[in-house]
């Protein structure tokens, strides 16, 4: 009798964490930061993508400074380049959200683990994509910030994560951070924009927490072509 009421008592306490961690995320994700505009002439174009889960970051391809793209497998003829955070085993064994088991995804939400960053080249844009126009020094602290994501080797170089990629312009690399449930994919995005000051959530766990802070697309004719950096 005993070791029952034990078990109610556990049972109690998790689902009360549980709904705790999603009131909490979804309090925050609801409160937007408010950024100080860095500058009244905004000029450059990224991309936002959305799986419905995850969130990528996507810039044209010219306007990539040579520091981050050193060390990245890149195809000549793609145009643009995402970038996106996540958990080692997920991307090396689920592939998909639907095919995640339930152990694993235990695992992901309660035990730190090891992440990759997802390189992955665009050949064209997609309609989906959420355009930004943002202007240089947001530009380049969103570049900073991705570059000291990557984990380096001695000689300062990006590491590969070979042999494995799901398809031709579509790597990934050792990143720094691990992933679990107070840092998640999203999360990281989250924290790249709130670098940039893009207005975004204050926390989130979740892509819909980035997505409903972001600007509307703006018009087509307002769309700006992105500067080549060195």
């Amino acid at each position: 009798m005993k070791t029952l009421r034990y078990a109610l008592y556990f049972l109690l306490l998790l689902a009360g964490l549980v709904l705790a961690y999603l009131g909490s995320a979804a309090l925050l994700s609801r409160l937007h930061t408010h950024p100080v505009p860095p500058c009244s002439q905004p000029g450059d174009t990224i991309y936002v993508h959305s799986s419905g889960v995850h969130i990528e970051i996507i810039f044209p391809d010219s306007a990539l400074p040579s520091p981050l793209k050193q060390g990245i497998q890149h195809d000549r003829k793609d145009r643009y380049t995402s970038f996106g955070w996540g958990e080692k085993a997920f991307y090396t064994e689920a592939h998909e959200w639907d095919s995640l088991s339930i152990k694993g995804a235990l695992k992901a939400a309660f035990i730190p683990t090891p992440a990759l960053l997802r390189v992955r080249g665009y050949l064209r844009r997609s309609a989906t994509w959420r355009q930004l126009i943002i202007c240089d020094s947001q530009m380049d602290a969103l570049f900073e910030f991705i570059q000291n994501t990557f984990v380096k080797d001695e000689n300062g170089q990006k590491i590969l994560y070979r042999p494995f990629h799901y398809g031709p312009s579509d790597y990934f690399y050792a990143a720094k951070g691990h992933y679990w449930l107070f840092y998640t994919c999203n999360t990281w995005a989250n924290k790249a924009f709130k670098k940039a000051g893009i207005p975004t959530a204050i926390w989130t766990p979740f892509e819909s927490g980035i997505i409903r802070h972001l600007p509307a697309s703006p018009p087509a004719k307002a769309l700006h072509p992105a500067k080549r950096r060195t």
